[in-house]
Formats: structure tokens, C-alpha cells, sequence
């Protein structure tokens, strides 16, 4: 049976209007699964096949859900009419999110059908290829299966497939797969999008036949602890904030606000919460506010208002400093500790600043491991002042692990430990140094529609690419010649470049590169 598409023309463009990126436009996928009531959401991912040339990672991307279905009499109405009432508290165009991932999806849903008094199997194919240039979708047909069954029970399922390529996904990356879609990331991922829901065992979210199990994410038990929150007008709101310890090693401590979005509390904003505990692994706090509901035009630019609007401003901070309280009670001990520690006088970064926060972090711990095993500072024992400046010597030649182990005795779970946060010191100078050539990059793409490209120009440019390309690995192998006219080649791979001089540059801690003549070694 063919039936058209239904839109309300003023609202065309809103069905092409792109979400942050791949993974928030899938997980608006599964909120619609939450929304009917889906008890189970499987997901299953189907990479291209490793013996045929494809330029995706995915062949398919199958959602299924066993929430409420969508029956034939209302079909047509339900999902084919776009931008109308169909959908309470939206416009129903999220159902079709699943073409910022993919050109082509299908639909297939089983329900039971009111009028006819019987299970119906419907099922849709639609390919949205060149839709980007109609002005209306009137004029498409689709042909639509309704096959009519004994009593089976209600699903709804999307299949994505035709995956964007590069040549789609270089001009618009938004199409791009997101890193929280790969097979290695979605699962933490899932977990950190829907922690609530997963814990509470309200839905099963199931990814390759693996349930997502709370048991390996979550340390104890979640604190829920509800306050209330005053705005800069007076006006008073209640907050709640939940506290929840994931088993992980890598990555930031993080703060979700979430928003109610059709009765599912769904993230908002995600925030990196930089603060120096001794804890391997990571705390998620989720911020729950009917303020964030109320407000939701300014609270949903809260990342660009921050800094300039004093209400943003004053909410971050509020959030912040309370999650700083929280913390500082749970570990009271190790606040002590640091409050003695940078008092003391063989403290190295009392005279000096460290080279970053991440880095006199680790010192802070190492030192606070040192005191639980030794008690130096406790007993005042001066031999602190030499390991102290031990442990700070040993963090800038990187050779601290015999010092640990041998000297100070740590024992090797720590040691491996302090390992990956000084892989996070280097992280940190490499983001910075991205940012800068980043930032470099966009003002010369703007002084470039502003006037025309003169060799010189292009030449700056070619050399902050290739600053970018060197650090990360981009166009491997490939030759860019320098504002001297030197020829640069980048490296082959990731251990196998050869830097010019380096002043404390790439080989050390990334912070500046000097480029070397080809004929100058």
C-alpha cells in the first residue's frame, strides 16, 4: 500500500536540523523507545564485513524495542505525518534522527490493531537520498507492508543503513560516528546516557546480546540528596543531586544536567569535573531541576552563556560548589592532608607553580601514599624534603617507577596507578597545544572570506596543518613544504617519527616542535 508524507511545510526544515552529533541523534532514538513504555531496547551493530573495501564502520545499526507499537490504522498518522500532534510534547520528528547516521532506514512494528481487532506486522523502507534538496516530501510515495498475524507480542524496530562516507562526512560532520558509537565505547557510554534508568532496572539495554549490567559500572550504593537552589531573582527551586561511583579508570569525573523530555529524564549538558581526590576510579553526578525545565531556551546554551550571563554563571557555580562540599566530606581525611601538605615547607610548588594542575594532582597523591605508608610529614621527618623533591624529579624525567618501588615502597597496583595519570599530563599538554593550532586555523578560515588567498597566506595555513597532522597522525606519509620552502615529512606511524630539535617539543611534552631542514641533519 503506498501512502505520502504528511508536513507542515513551515516546519520542512526542522526534519534536516542536525543534532550535536551521531550518538545524541541515536539516542534519540532510544528515548522514543523509553517514551513507549519499552521495558527492553536491543541493540545490535553490524560492522562491514572485513573482506570487502567500505569506507564505514557499520553496515547496519538495528534499535528494537519491546515498548508499545505502532498499529496499522494509526500508521500512517503516527509516523508519517511529520511535525503534527501525533506526538505529545513534540513535533514527531525525532523518529527520523536515524537519518543523520545513515541515507536509509526501515521500520517494522507489530500491534494490535483497535479497529480491526487483530495483530498487525507493519514495515517501511525509507531513503531519504537527495531529500536535502526538495523543497517539500508531498510528492514521495512509500510502499508500506501491513501483513495481519495471530497474537504476538508488540515491538518496534529500526534498521539504519547506507552509512555516510567521507565525502558526505568531510562536509558535514555531523554525520560522522560518533566515538561513543564504536563497539569499543558504546556500552560506558550507554551507561553514562542512561545511568538512572539502567540502575534502577527500569529498562534493559542490551547491546550485541550483552545486557549492560549496572553490577560492573557502579561502586555502592547511588546518594540521591534533594536541596534547593536559589536564583539570582529570589526565586527558590528544588535540585537534586545523585552521586554515583563508576568503576573507570580513564576520563574525567563528570556532571549531567538533565532535562524532562516527554516524562524521561534525558542529559542536557555534560560538564568535565576536574578535582584532586585520591580515587581510582569516577565519580557521575546527575542534576535534576524543574528550573532547567522552565528555563530551557538559556539553560540549553548554558555552555556559551557561561561567562556572560551572570544566571548561567551563578547556576554552574552553585552546582560546582556544592559537588565540591559533597566530596570534600567523603574524603575529609586526604583535604586534611592536602591543607598540611602545601603548608609545608619542603612543598615543591609552594615557591614554583607545577606545569599543570593534572601534574601537581599526582604529586599531591604520590605524597599522600608516601604519608600513609611513612608518616614523614606527621612526625615533621626532614628526610621529606629529599622525597619530596624525589617524587618531583621523578615526574619530569619519567623514570619514577624504580624511585616508587624501590625507595619508597609503594606497591605495584599504585604504581600502575600514577602510570595513567601521568599519561593524563601528557594528554593535557597535547590538548592544549591542538587547541592553539585549532584556534590558529579557524581565525585564518575567517580572514579568508574576508579577502583574497595570497600564497603567503596559504603557506601559514599548510603550516599549522601540518603542526596538527604531525602530533596526531593525520594524512600519514603524505610531504608539506614549510613557509622556508622546506619539505616536511610526516612521520609513518605512531612510534616512528623523527622530530627536528626539540626544546622541551614533541619528544618531551609536546608543548613546541622546531622543524628540522631535510638537509640540515
Amino acid at each position: 500500500m503506498e501512502y505520502p508524507f504528511t508536513i507542515n511545510k513551515r516546519l520542512f526544515s526542522e526534519l534536516f536540523a542536525r543534532h550535536r552529533d551521531t550518538f545524541v541523534a541515536f539516542c534519540e532514538l532510544l528515548n522514543n523507545a523509553l517514551q513507549a513504555e519499552a521495558k527492553e531496547i536491543r541493540i545490535t551493530l553490524t560492522r562491514s564485513p572485513a573482506d570487502r573495501l567500505s569506507e564505514t564502520l557499520y553496515e547496519s545499526i538495528t534499535i528494537r524495542d519491546n515498548g508499545v507499537g505502532v498499529s496499522k490504522t494509526e500508521f500512517r498518522w503516527k509516523i508519517l505525518e511529520i511535525a503534527t500532534d501525533a506526538k505529545e510534547g513534540g513535533k514527531g520528528i525525532g523518529r527520523f534522527a536515524a537519518l543523520q547516521l545513515g541515507a536509509a532506514m526501515r521500520i517494522e512494528t507489530v500491534a494490535f490493531d483497535l479497529v480491526e481487532k487483530c495483530f498487525y506486522q507493519t514495515a517501511v523502507t525509507i531513503n531519504s537520498t537527495g531529500w536535502d534538496e526538495l523543497k517539500t516530501l508531498d510528492k514521495i510515495r512509500l510502499d508500506v507492508e501491513h501483513n495481519k498475524l495471530e497474537e504476538q507480542k508488540p515491538y518496534y524496530e529500526v534498521k539504519i543503513t547506507n552509512f555516510y562516507g567521507d565525502t558526505v562526512t568531510r562536509r558535514d560532520t555531523h554525520k560522522r560516528v560518533h566515538k561513543d558509537l564504536t563497539p569499543e565505547n558504546i556500552e560506558a557510554a550507554l551507561f553514562a546516557r542512561y545511568a538512572d534508568t539502567i540502575v534502577r532496572k527500569a529498562t534493559k539495554f542490551i547491546v550485541n546480546d550483552k545486557l549492560i549490567d549496572p553490577a560492573n559500572y557502579v561502586i555502592g550504593d547511588v546518594e540521591s540528596i534533594a536541596e534547593e537552589f536559589m536564583a539570582l531573582d529570589g526565586s527558590t527551586h528544588p535540585i537534586r543531586y545523585q552521586f554515583m561511583l563508576v568503576k573507570s579508570t580513564e576520563g574525567n569525573h563528570r556532571i549531567f544536567l538533565r532535562v524532562e523530555n516527554s516524562g524521561i529524564q534525558t542529559v542536557a549538558q555534560t560538564f568535565n569535573y576536574d578535582v584532586d581526590i585520591p580515587e581510582d576510579n569516577r565519580w557521575f553526578v546527575f542534576v535534576d531541576s524543574p528550573y532547567f525545565d522552565s528555563n530551557s531556551d538559556p539553560f540549553r546554551n548554558l555552555v556559551l552563556s557561561e561567562g556572560l550571563d551572570p544566571n548561567a554563571t551563578h547556576l554552574l557555580d552553585t552546582i560546582k560548589s556544592y559537588v565540591d562540599t559533597f566530596l570534600a566530606k567523603r574524603y575529609e581525611h586526604y583535604r586534611t592532608f592536602l591543607e598540611q601538605l602545601k603548608a609545608d615547607e619542603f612543598y615543591p610548588y609552594k615557591e614554583k607553580k607545577s606545569s599543570s594542575q593534572t601534574r601537581a594532582a599526582v604529586f599531591n597523591q604520590l605524597a599522600y601514599h608516601v604519608e600513609t605508608e611513612h608518616r614523614l610529614l606527621n612526625a615533621k621527618n626532614k628526610v621529606r624534603r629529599l622525597v619530596y623533591n624525589l617524587i618531583d624529579r621523578s615526574l619530569s624525567s619519567r623514570d619514577f617507577e624504580g624511585l616508587l618501588a624501590d625507595t619508597i615502597k609503594l606497591d605495584d597496583q599504585i604504581i600502575a596507578r600514577f602510570r595513567t595519570l601521568l599519561e593524563r599530563v601528557d594528554l593535557d599538554d597535547v590538548i592544549t597545544f591542538s587547541d592553539e593550532v585549532a584556534s590558529k586555523m579557524q581565525f585564518l578560515d575567517f580572514l579568508h572570506t574576508l579577502v583574497d588567498c595570497s600564497e603567503a597566506f596559504m603557506d601559514v595555513r599548510r603550516e599549522l596543518q601540518w603542526h596538527s597532522d604531525f602530533v596526531f597522525g593525520q594524512e600519514t606519509g603524505k610531504q608539506y613544504r614549510g613557509v622556508a620552502g622546506e619539505v616536511l615529512q610526516l612521520r609513518t606511524g605512531r612510534e616512528g617519527w623523527q622530530p627536528g630539535r626539540c626544546n622541551r617539543g614533541i619528544a618531551n611534552n609536546h608543548r613546541s616542535v622546531f622543524l628540522q631542514r631535510k638537509d640540515s641533519r
